[in-house]
């Protein structure tokens, strides 16, 4: 039932969106995360374009979030579907970046907007030298590769100064 929960979810986030748009309240692009299987459905960027016809939201409004995990099966069919969602409009995340089966081959394969550090490597960057090295080679990498960038998880100043340092 995950891809018919998916649709239920995304009716009621441009509900929402559209409902506080139309108060006036300014409402910033909406993060929706992606499972597994609803990567794999080849009929979901029409369906996103159609719940947002439907309720009045632009799909630029729209960014879909995947973890690793969640992209590791058939390429051609996922890379699609992604490719289609971000030529809609909407941005592309991946979350809780390096704790899933990490092939880096799908960052220049799929149109990736953002990448978004898992919080155990940021939990512990501040006082174990490995967690830090991999938060040094992520914000090196998205820099590189020109993507945004965000911290899941950033709880003391320690760990807010460390990632602005670097």
């Amino acid at each position: 039932l995950m891809y018919e929960l998916g649709a239920c979810v995304l009716k009621n986030v441009c509900a929402h969106w559209r409902d506080a748009r139309d108060r006036n309240i300014p409402m910033p692009t909406v993060s929706v995360n992606l499972s597994a299987e609803q990567v794999l459905v080849p009929e979901l960027p029409e369906l996103v374009k159609e719940i947002c016809r439907n309720q009045g939201m632009p799909v630029s409004a729209l960014q879909f979030e995947v973890t690793e995990d969640s992209i590791q099966g058939d390429f051609s069919v996922i890379g699609r579907v992604l490719e289609q969602l971000v030529e809609a409009g909407a941005e592309l995340a991946i979350d809780d970046f390096g704790t899933g089966y990490s092939s880096l081959s799908y960052l220049k394969r799929l149109p990736v907007d953002l990448l978004k550090i898992d919080q155990s490597f940021i939990d512990d960057c501040t006082h174990d030298s490995n967690d830090a090295e991999i938060v040094r080679a992520i914000i090196a990498m998205a820099h590189s590769l020109k993507l945004d960038l965000i911290a899941e998880g950033v709880e003391t100043t320690e760990q807010l100064a460390f990632l602005q340092q670097h």
